[in-house]
Order: C-alpha cells, then structure tokens, then sequence
C-alpha cells in the first residue's frame, strides 16, 4: 500500500514553481500535469466516474469534485443523478443540467506523484517535439550541415545537432559517396509533423539546392542585387541558372561567376563538380531563349505564341551542341524558359519552308481556285491554310500588295465556302464508317478528326480512351497539347468506365 506524501498545499506550489524551472516549461502546464494525476488517483478511490480536479494557484488547495448528469428517469446511478437527488447538492438543479459534487479529500500519494512525474515528462516530449517541428518547418527551402550518422540501404540518416534528417538515394548527385562520419550539407525539401517529432528530408538534387549555394557564395544574389530568375538542373551533370540585376551597371552573369570563375568554382565544388551555366535573363522571350541554348548559336528564332513553342535554326556545325548529349542542353533550355524548343539546321530549316510554301500553294490553288502568283502572296504574308483565309478580316487581306477589297471578300468567300463543302462531304463520308458513336459524342472533335482516327485504327472509344495524349496530337495534326486534349481523353476514359460499370 502506498503511502501518503505530508504536502500541505503550499509545499504542493513549491514543488511545482521549482519543476516548472528545472525542466523549463510553464508553471500552469505543470499544475494541470499534477491535476490530471490526482484525477487519475481519484478515480482510483471513488470509481469510474467523470472527476475533475482543481488546484487553487494562490493557495495550493486541492478541491475534487464528480461532475453528474441531472436525468428524469432512471438508472440514477454512475454519472447521472435524480432531480430531488441533485437538488439535495444544488437547489436550483434543472434536468439536464450538470452539476458538481464535491468529494473528500484524497492524500497526495507516492502514486499520485509517479503519475504526475509520467505526465510531466509526456509534456517535455511533446514539448521538445513541437518546438523542433516549429524549428525546422521554418528552415523549408534553406541549407542545412550535418554529419553521416548512418549509411542504409535507401540513403543517409544526418545527424543535425542531435536531430535525425532523411536524405534518399534518389536525392543523392550521381556518383556522391558519403562514409559515416563524414559533414555534409543539403537542401531541406520537407518537414513532416509525426509522432516522434519532425521527420526532416533533405536533398543534394533539388534545383533549391543550387539557387542557395548561389545565394551563400555570391553577396549580390543574397542582398537582393542581383536576381535568380529561373533553374534547370540536370543533377550531377549540367545546370542552367538565369540571372539579371535591376541595377544597369552590374554584369549579372560576370558577377556569379567571378574573377576567373572563382565564384562558380566554389559552387561546383560542392556539387560534385556538376556544371553550371550562368545565362543573362531576358523579358524578351527570343534573346532569352538564344542565351539559355547557348553555348551553340543561332541564326533564327520561330516564335509560337499560341502554341508555347519555340523554332531555332541553327548552323549545321553548331546543331549537336545545341541538342547536347543525348538532348540535354536544349532539354534544359526548354525548362529555363518555360516553353517547347524545338531546333533544325539552316538547310533542314529551308527544305521545311519550300515544303511549307509547295503543300500551301498547291492547297490554295484547288480550294480556292486562284492562280499560283495569288497563292504565293497569301502564303508570303503568313497566310498558311484556308482556315486562315476564312478567318482573316476584309481589311487585312485587302491590305496584302495587289490585292483590293473586291478581291479580299471574293478570296474569304471561296474559303468559307470550301470549309463548308469540306465539312459536308466529311460528315458524308463518316456516315459511312462504322465509328463507335460514343466517340461522335466527344466534345472538341470535327468529323475530319474522327476519320483521321478511324483511318489510324481507332475505331471505338476503348481505342480512343488507351491513347497518351502524346500519342492522340500525333494522329490528329490540328490538335496541340494542352486542355482540350486532355478533356478529349478524359471524356473517353470515363465513358469507358461508365461501360464497364
């Protein structure tokens, strides 16, 4: 049997104010760790019921009390009380109501005590974990050194001043060999509030880790001087950084560099003398996508708009450094800029417009029934496809040399009237096909698209549903990657599954 402790209540204050600064926490969390001990004792002595427990802060005294449930009828037992039975406690008790009754005193016990011991450290460690998920999920996105704790099978455990961080095999740069012991220093790509406390990931592959080497080696990059405006990073091999400087007078790119490449030097050191390219940043589009190829040079630049893409000619002798080995310069330069690149070589570049001009030419002088000399002047301003001509203004086609309003409208009414012949004779001809009628139903899809499909072995909406949208601007030329393909193969799958249900 346990025996009691002779605290009297100020002794009980005492002991609490002198926990509260040996193991630095607050002194209200450690009161409520000693109330809920006693409420645990409590419940030992006078049964199962819902008590509570208060200690007074000024003074130390101890009050328990059974808080119980006022009920009509029965059982009137446990947690539930009469009305006259609770009235006997609280005279103005109202059914429903939850009232509390006040029990003896209990002695502060050797196992109240332990409970509370147990329950202060419980705090601690929540305490402790807390404040080290506060720590680091504010270090997201910033560089942290430690030291191999361990070497697994699936990557590094890092010791960081006594705190366990992840770092995978994946997020290791290729041909990296670390041995237990050994300091080392990554990016923190994520913080995860778990159990034990913060679960920290860390990576030597994350382009984030790249833009804060730059931002501790170069003090114009960390005072804001100069800027990162865009990475594309092909771990352990090549990276591409674009850089600018609000301020006209700094060389952005020979800043990050340095004096003979000291600066990069230093960056590539700790990257596993992975290369880094430091290319000017441009607002406008076509000088910043010849900086970002570089170092190969170009002799023309083909933008696309609506399409997001990027045509650069290149001379014969510069096309494989443009491409790079195994296409990864123009893959990173693609990334950098945001948009698709595409590259040809001057002589590929001209066979592609003499092709261009002989397809348009010949397309133009059957559909709209026009000589060739009208049909070159159309494809000279840009006009490419009947569709262009139906969807010109009067204005803009009567602007082209030689031409005059008369001979514009005569020009967009032939279009438009061979658009429609062509769409007739497409939905003729589909009538004749046997296409699953699903993919009829399609949003976004012409009836020359279905029997371009149809013609390429997609008959039914299975075969429709199991193309990659890749796979489906391959087939129909109109289309280009973006939402309305995707809705097109969306669309299918879940009519599939509807079938299949």
């Amino acid at each position: 049997m346990s025996t009691p402790y002779s605290f009297n209540s100020t002794e009980l204050l005492r002991a609490a104010k002198e926990t509260a600064e040996q193991v630095g926490l607050q002194l209200e969390t450690i009161i409520k760790a000693v109330e809920a001990s006693i409420e645990l004792a409590a419940r030992k002595k006078y049964g199962n019921y819902k008590i509570v427990t208060s200690i007074d802060r000024k003074t130390g005294a101890i009050s328990i009390f059974r808080e119980i449930t006022v009920v009509d009828n029965g059982p009137f037992d446990g947690d539930f009380i009469s009305l006259s039975g609770a009235r006997l406690i609280k005279e103005d008790a109202k059914v429903g109501e939850v009232i509390q009754e006040q029990l003896p005193p209990i002695d502060v016990s050797y196992t109240s005590a332990k409970i509370a011991q147990k329950r202060i450290k419980q705090i601690i460690q929540e305490e402790e974990r807390r404040k080290q998920y506060e720590e680091f999920k504010n270090r997201v996105g910033t560089i942290l050194r430690g030291r191999v704790k361990e070497i697994e099978y699936h990557g590094l455990i890092v010791d960081i001043n006594g705190n366990e961080a992840y770092l995978k095999t994946f997020n290791l740069i290729k041909g990296e060999v670390f041995r237990q012991g050994d300091n080392i220093n990554a990016y923190v790509e994520d913080v995860r509030n778990v159990d034990y406390g913060a679960q920290i990931f860390l990576s030597r592959t994350h382009k984030g880790f790249v833009e804060q080497l730059f931002k501790e080696e170069i003090p114009e990059i960390y005072d804001g001087i100069v800027v990162i405006k865009a990475i594309a990073r092909d771990a352990g091999s090549r990276t591409k950084v674009a850089v600018s400087s609000f301020d006209k007078n700094i060389d952005p790119v020979g800043t990050c560099i340095g004096i003979k490449g000291y600066r990069v030097k230093n960056i590539k050191s700790q990257l596993n003398d992975e290369k880094i390219d430091v290319v000017k940043y441009s607002t406008n589009l076509a000088e910043f996508v010849v900086e970002a190829i570089a170092p190969a040079k170009v002799s023309r630049v083909i933008i696309d708009e609506d399409e997001s893409f990027i045509e650069l000619v290149i001379p014969e002798d510069q096309l494989s450094m443009a491409i790079g080995k195994r296409g990864q310069n123009i893959r990173l330069a693609s990334a950098l800029v945001g948009w698709k690149i595409n590259v040809l070589s001057d002589k590929e570049n001209s066979e592609k417009r003499a092709q261009e001009l002989e397809k348009g030419l010949a397309l133009f002088v059957d559909a709209l029934d026009i000589e060739e000399i009208i049909g070159q002047l159309l494809i000279t301003e840009g006009f490419f496809s009947v569709e262009d001509v139906a969807q010109a203004s009067i204005s803009d086609l009567a602007s082209i040399e030689g031409f005059n309003e008369e001979i514009a409208i005569a020009l967009r009414d032939r279009a438009v009237q061979y658009l429609k012949n062509k769409e007739h004779d497409n939905e003729a001809e589909l009538k004749e096909l046997e296409v699953d009628q699903f993919i009829k139903e399609l949003p976004h899809l012409q009836a020359n698209d279905i029997i371009v499909l149809y013609n390429n072995g997609i008959k039914t909406i299975d075969d429709l549903a199991g193309l990659s949208d890749d796979e489906f601007c391959s087939i129909v030329s109109r289309f280009s990657l973006g939402e309305e393909v995707n809705e097109i193969i969306m669309q299918a799958r879940k009519k599939v599954g509807l079938l299949d249900n």
